[in-house]
């Protein structure tokens, strides 16, 4: 039986985990009603946490209960505006939140995410001002810097559920 947990502020790591738990036939839970009793009724444990400046959401739960998840087959995904494939900043983000001794057993994936620039808080206007400023000073942008800038103020949403298909394979090639 498979476990799939999010946190995040917007909604898109929500909507990530509600794809992946209908292609599984997983449970889902935002990662506020997981206890320690409900993870041991599961085999798997997906979980998906949001990231805000380079820092991923919810992961207090998964460290609090990291030996328990680790008697499971454990998948972690993050949502964020990180260029799927751009590995080297994947790992450095990684590494940033989780120690190697942390992240042994445990396979990784990045989704693109959304932002709504109406939504944000002051600090994360003020981060994302910071961001758009670093950007506008690049010569070479990736697609998402470039959109970043086109619609600052506005919207962007990478949101797809076809992101969701090799971790999705990886869970029924465990089963």
């Amino acid at each position: 039986m498979t476990l799939v947990i999010y946190a995040g502020k917007y909604g898109t790591t929500k909507r990530y985990a509600q794809w992946i738990a209908q292609q599984t036939d997983g449970d889902l839970y935002p990662v506020q009603r997981v206890t320690a009793k409900l993870l041991l009724r599961y085999d798997t444990v997906v979980y998906g946490g949001a990231v805000y400046n380079g820092v991923i959401q919810g992961l207090r739960f998964v460290k609090k209960h990291l030996a328990a998840l680790k008697e499971r087959r454990l998948i972690l995904y993050t949502v964020g505006l990180t260029m799927p494939g751009d590995e080297a900043s994947f790992q450095a983000m990684l590494s940033r939140n989780l120690t190697p001794e942390e992240l042994e057993g445990i396979r990784t994936f990045h989704f693109l995410g959304a932002i709504r620039f109406k939504g944000l808080n002051t600090r994360e206007k003020l981060m994302m001002w910071l961001l758009k400023s670093a950007v506008s000073k690049k010569h070479a942008r990736s697609p998402v810097e470039a959109d970043l800038l086109e619609c600052y103020n506005g919207e962007l949403d990478y949101a797809n559920e076809a992101y969701v298909k090799d971790l999705v394979a990886e869970l029924w090639k465990g089963e």
